[in-house]
């Protein structure tokens, strides 16, 4: 039971990153999707992106979940990040306006959250949670490595 407390107050903290990179992310595109919509559309989807996270993260830290809500959310969750960072290497590939984005911040705050969720749904159910790029990225099977 307190291991359960212990594992939703570390995942609390992690969200609170998470909520508070997206929003800087949030910030620093507010005046490029405004001037360059019509010119970049993915101006426009990376900041639809970070809304969306943003409503699962509040989602998650607004309250008990049940298990396959907050596992629902989560799995949002990683997968918008996923296409955050890909729609900021095509800004980078087709523009020459691209804002710093703080993306890694945010990369960093959900690869922290991996053994957590780990944790909490296990190994193999954590799979269906968290994308590849997020699970490489936190060596959650390095004892499939061999290390």
């Amino acid at each position: 039971m307190n291991e359960q407390r212990d594992n939703r107050k570390e995942m609390s903290g992690l969200l609170s990153d998470i909520q508070a990179a997206n929003e800087e992310i949030q910030q620093q595109l507010r005046p490029y999707v405004q001037e360059h919509r019509y010119i970049y559309p993915l101006f426009q989807r990376l900041a639809a992106l970070a809304e969306e996270l943003g409503e699962h993260v509040a989602a998650l830290l607004g309250g008990p979940l049940e298990r396959n809500e907050a596992k629902y959310h989560l799995s949002v969750l990683f997968r918008t990040a996923e296409a955050m960072a890909e729609t900021n290497e095509m800004l980078k590939a087709v523009g020459r306006f691209h804002p710093s984005v703080p993306l890694q911040a945010l990369t960093y705050a959900l690869v922290q959250l991996v053994p957590t969720v780990a944790a909490a749904y296990g190994h193999y159910e954590s799979v269906l949670i968290v994308t590849p790029r997020f699970q490489q990225l936190n060596r959650l099977w390095r004892h499939a490595e061999g290390g």
